[in-house]
């Protein structure tokens, strides 16, 4: 049973390492084996998809911020410099 267990959850920490280095590329884990461990994969899964929403939302705001600003910027600039 103890080996059962030890090999998911030495995926479940592989995982976890790779996310804090490269979140996008990070797979999610299969949800497979005991219950425990079948309820930590699936954590696991939802914290990762929670993340990269964050994440992707925050692209797409400072995105649409930066060309918010970009036309009053251009003109205080243009106007500056006559």
């Amino acid at each position: 049973m103890s080996v059962f267990c030890v090999k998911p959850l030495r995926r479940l920490a592989r995982a976890a390492e790779q996310f804090g280095r490269d979140v996008p590329g990070t797979p999610e884990l299969p949800e497979t084996g005991p219950t425990e461990v079948r309820e930590a994969a699936q954590a696991f899964n939802r914290m990762q998809k929670s993340i990269r929403d964050f994440l992707d939302e925050r692209e797409r705001m400072l995105a649409a911020v930066s060309h918010d600003l970009r036309t009053p910027l251009s003109g205080i600039i243009g106007n500056s410099s006559v």
